[in-house]
């Protein structure tokens, strides 16, 4: 067996409060679903409340969902990717179907979707490539006694009321300094947009897409595709 000497990981099951002086948690197998994608973000943000800030999820959901429209959506998965590339750890797993109880394989491939989709999902892991000496230095940091790596928002503003709100609870901060507002739910298909309300705490920074400085304290209402 080869000995290595360098820094490493341990991706370990749950085992309870207290282990995560060893292995990265891991939040089992989570379902592909809109409601299991909505609460990861909220899950990971506040277990850095315990101090178990290191989580692993299986991005896309590793068990199927109730139906093959929903195990089958490449926007849930491309929203899954999206939100995990703001995540400590960003690992794609799922299970690939069981055809004898008439459900297809799936795929975790992003060349395998549309281009439509399969765009945005290189984006955001070319986007994940491009973080990582932020993620890295930012453990480094956590291991020296600093807050986790995702903590939620009312760490930073402590005295905003609107920072413990529920309907905010899937805002989550990367660091000190990236706030980040994943877009968890589905799109309207008739007009092809998603609604998404986001609430900016009083601060002056600068959004990544589009590149614009921002002063305000306000709540924000967009449309993607």
């Amino acid at each position: 067996m080869e000995r290595r000497t360098g820094r490493g990981s341990n991706l370990a099951w749950f085992s309870g409060l207290g282990s995560q002086r060893y292995p990265l948690g891991h939040s089992g197998d989570v379902e592909e679903t809109w409601a299991s994608l909505q609460f990861a973000p909220y899950f990971t943000a506040t277990a850095a409340n315990v101090n178990m800030g290191w989580w692993d999820h299986d991005v896309g959901g590793h068990r199927q969902g109730p139906s093959d429209d929903v195990s089958k959506d490449p926007e849930l998965y491309l929203r899954w990717l999206q939100w995990s590339v703001f995540a400590p750890t960003m690992r794609s797993h799922m299970q690939k179907g069981k055809r004898r109880f008439g459900r297809g394989p799936r795929t975790q491939f992003y060349w395998d979707f549309d281009s439509v989709f399969a765009q945005p999902m290189r984006a955001a892991l070319r986007l994940r490539s491009r973080l990582v000496p932020i993620i890295y230095t930012l453990g480094l940091r956590t291991h020296l006694g600093e807050p986790s790596v995702v903590r939620p928002l009312y760490y930073h503003w402590p005295k905003e009321r609107l920072a413990y709100e529920p309907a905010y609870q899937t805002q989550v901060m990367l660091g000190a300094q990236l706030l980040v507002a994943p877009v968890v739910t589905k799109r309207d298909l008739a007009t092809n947009l998603t609604n998404h309300t986001v609430y900016i705490p009083p601060s002056q920074g600068m959004q990544l897409q589009p590149r614009q400085q921002q002063q305000q304290q306000q709540q924000a209402v967009s449309a993607s595709t």
